[in-house]
């Protein structure tokens, strides 16, 4: 008699993959739960087109570095980043939006569909929303010896620190502001003669007395065993120490798309993409604004909404309204 088992196993092992694949084909897939990727789950759920919400880290993304958002209409004094971003999670606990804490590791493109890759399982998506926001640029010379930390989201109760801070744009102002509120002593070392930082963040540094500035300063080296970084002044062409206890770099940040190959991203640029859209710091460059992001996340929504298709998939329980289609 026949052995069938074999075969018999493969059935079942792909009758059981088909099972797992229908589990967790999704309609929309959102990568990032910061500004543009929580606005476009709130834009979605308003539609009712079903989706899910990734994030590696924490929600909120980058705001939750922000010392004080001064710009996001609604808040006529301001507000501090990780309070808004309270804020933002309220809202998504209010309409019953989950965030899936899954780091997504790679994207294929499929005929009909977009596989995600992530560190607990596969999805499938017919459309896509990237707001994985930006990663920071390496210092040079980081080689892992001493820890360099590229936010501040992990020094929220450090205090009584020399801290150092590497770059001279609105990040490193900015974390400067934050982190001297708790007593810490910050030099900001800048290769450039003056701040590139906006006016108003220049403005409140300039009034904190354990905010110190150091223009034309370029940071070679830091010194492990002994806790110092190498530094040289390019007017006086002298070399010179500072002594630290932590050390931030702030000199940059680029597009956090690590997890999309080739493919992907040739299929993002092409005039025949309708499938996958990018929102938020991810694509912004410069223009890095929490107004901005959520903007994009509510566009891009509003594109995937827009299909005549979802018309017919629409379900609206609450009402007795008649659709006649």
């Amino acid at each position: 008699m026949k052995n069938y088992s074999n075969e018999l196993s493969y059935l079942l092992k792909q009758k059981t993959l088909l099972k797992q694949k229908k589990k967790n084909k999704i309609t929309v897939a959102i990568i990032g739960a910061g500004p543009a990727g929580i606005a476009a789950a709130v834009q979605l759920k308003r539609a009712g087109i079903g989706f899910l919400l990734f994030e590696k880290n924490k929600p909120g993304g980058l705001l939750n570095n922000a010392s004080y958002v001064e710009n996001y209409p609604g808040f006529p004094s301001g507000i501090k980043g990780v309070d808004l971003v309270k804020k933002f999670l309220e809202q998504l606990v209010n309409l019953h939006i989950k965030v899936r804490t899954e780091k997504v590791r790679n994207l294929s493109l499929l005929k009909k569909e977009i596989r995600i890759s992530t560190d607990k399982g596969e999805y499938y998506t017919s459309y896509l929303i990237i707001a994985s926001g930006t990663k920071p640029k390496k210092f040079p010379a980081d080689n892992g010896d001493i820890k360099i930390h590229y936010d501040i989201t992990s020094l929220t109760k450090t205090h009584n620190k020399n801290i150092i801070i590497i770059g001279g744009g609105d990040a490193a102002f900015d974390y400067a502001v934050s982190l001297a509120e708790r007593n810490n002593k910050i030099k900001i070392l800048h290769r450039g003669n003056y701040p590139v930082c906006i006016a108003s963040l220049l403005r409140k540094a300039s009034k904190i007395k354990e905010i110190h500035y150091f223009g034309n300063t370029e940071v070679i080296d830091i010194k492990k065993s002994t806790s110092e970084a190498l530094c040289f002044n390019k007017i006086s062409q002298k070399h010179y120490s500072l002594k630290f206890d932590i050390v931030v770099a702030a000199i940059g940040r680029e597009s956090e798309l690590g997890f999309a190959d080739k493919m992907i991203k040739k299929y993002i640029e092409s005039e025949n993409n309708n499938r996958i859209f990018l929102a938020g710091d991810v694509i912004n460059g410069k223009y890095r604004q929490v107004s901005i992001s959520t903007g994009d996340g509510i566009k891009c929504a509003m594109e995937i909404i827009d299909p005549p298709v979802f018309v017919r998939q629409r379900k609206h329980p609450e009402t007795k309204l008649k659709i006649q289609l």
